[in-house]
C-alpha cells in the first residue's frame, strides 16, 4: 500500500508541473504521456484482474481519461484551445 501511495504521488507531482504550462503555448506532451500510461494501465488492469466492482466504473472511468488523453496527443493545437 505504501508503495502504491508512493506512485500516486508522484503522478500528482507530475501533474502538478504541467500548471506552468497552463498558459503558455506549448503543448505538456510529457505530461500527457505519463497520464495516458498511468490511466490507460489502470484501465486494462482492471479489466484482467478481475474486480468486479471496481472494474464496472474504474475502468470505463479510467479508459475515458486515457482516450481524452489520446486525443490531445494526436490533436496538441485542439487540446491548448481555450475553454
Amino acid at each position: 500500500m505504501r508503495l502504491y501511495a508512493l506512485a500516486l504521488a508522484a503522478l500528482l507531482v507530475g501533474y502538478a508541473s504541467a500548471f506552468s504550462w497552463w498558459r503558455g503555448p506549448e503543448f505538456p506532451q510529457g505530461i500527457a504521456i505519463m497520464g495516458l500510461v498511468s490511466n490507460g494501465g489502470a484501465a486494462l488492469l482492471l479489466l484482467v484482474d478481475g474486480h468486479v466492482r471496481l472494474a464496472r466504473f474504474g475502468a470505463p472511468f479510467f479508459g475515458a481519461i486515457a482516450l481524452a488523453l489520446a486525443a490531445s496527443l494526436a490533436a496538441p493545437e485542439w487540446a491548448m484551445q481555450p475553454l
